[in-house]
């Protein structure tokens, strides 16, 4: 459960670190990867495949947030089995590196 937990904590730390956004959850991700005035651009969002991969991935991380942090949070009551927990790692891996590898849009102020 820890692991878990510290793994997604982990993810939205380097969001706010790439961003300088000090907000958490669904409106630091709505802030960092608005379409409109992006923080971080995950794929060309010129095209419209690129515009699906920020929303949908925008959808994930605030997904990740509320189903997966906020129940770790808030409980240690959980069925984590270490093939399960194995498994989140890798999503949060997964979500780390897309933001990892994402383009910061420069900004004065966030």
């Amino acid at each position: 459960r820890e692991a878990v937990l510290n793994s997604v904590l982990a993810v939205f730390d380097l969001i706010r670190q790439r961003t300088g956004i000090s907000e958490d959850g669904e409106n630091l991700i709505s802030r960092a990867l608005s379409l409109k005035n992006p923080f971080l651009i995950l794929s060309d969002v010129s095209s419209e495949t690129g515009q699906n991969d920020q929303i949908g991935f925008m959808q994930i991380f605030k997904g990740a947030y509320q189903g997966i942090r906020n129940p770790k949070a808030h409980s240690l009551t959980h069925d984590l089995t270490a093939h399960k927990a194995a498994q989140y790692l890798v999503f949060a891996s997964l979500l780390a590196r897309r933001i990892e590898e994402a383009t910061q849009v420069k900004r004065e102020d966030p």
